[in-house]
């Protein structure tokens, strides 16, 4: 997922995903929902997954760009607060040691994690 995604679209796939999440709209309305901000289906399906992930504290292996991470750490919590932000890095500290075995080198997200460790009151491991 090499490509830049604006903001509007990351934020699009965040408040869809979390109608998922919540159990109130199906993936693939969350999918249509999101498609309609002009984010690729594919992205959008892809990052709405990341997002579950994220907010269960899974594993997620796909890559995700470093904007959609921010993006949603900042609003989960804002909207779901301390707890489901710890929960949340969980899964991203999976991600990240995951992509760290198969060789990448992550430094921006590493920072992002920390960030939001501070934020969350959870030591920072990176």
């Amino acid at each position: 997922m090499a490509d830049r995604i604006p903001l509007e679209q990351i934020e699009a796939c965040y408040k869809a995903g979390k109608k998922f999440y919540k159990n109130e709209i199906t993936l693939e309305e969350a999918v249509a929902e999101a498609v309609r901000s002009g984010i690729k289906k594919d992205y959008a399906q892809s990052n709405i997954r990341f997002l579950i992930s994220m907010l269960n504290g899974e594993l997620r292996t796909r890559p995700v760009i470093n904007d959609t991470i921010k993006c949603y750490l900042r609003n989960i919590l804002r909207d779901c607060g301390e707890e489901r932000l710890k929960i949340s890095l969980k899964g991203l500290k999976l991600h990240i040691e995951y992509r760290q075995r198969k060789g990448y080198k992550l430094p921006g997200l590493c920072d992002i994690y920390n960030e939001y460790s501070d934020k969350a009151g959870v030591p920072p491991i990176f």
